[in-house]
């Protein structure tokens, strides 16, 4: 099994956990919500996907150095995460008029 297939199936199989575990919170969503959601979801994934390999692609090309060449990627990795994470928030945060992103229960 390849890295992009297993990626694929972890991400399907944590998409369906989600969606096990806040049954409740998807039933207060109409369809439209729940449809908008799930698109701008594999959006934000794709964009992410992309803007990843492509950037790690240009920077393993311009840096010979491999211990560098992975201090780069890591970096580029998490900043397309939290940006990632961000910006799916706010579109959810608007698809679905703040009942999405679901809030930690603090202690």
């Amino acid at each position: 099994m390849n890295r992009v297939v297993l990626i694929a199936v972890v991400l399907i199989v944590y998409m369906v956990y989600i969606t096990i575990k806040h049954k409740e919170t998807i039933k207060k969503l109409s369809f439209p919500q729940q449809l908008g959601v799930a698109i701008s979801f594999l959006g934000v994934v794709g964009i992410g996907c992309y803007i990843l390999f492509n950037s790690v692609r240009y920077f393993d090309a311009a840096v010979s150095n491999d211990i560098f060449s992975m201090i780069i990627q890591f970096i580029i990795a998490l900043v397309v995460l939290v940006v990632s994470v961000l910006t799916f928030s706010a579109i959810a945060y608007k698809i679905t008029s703040g009942i999405l992103p679901i809030q930690r229960k603090r202690k």
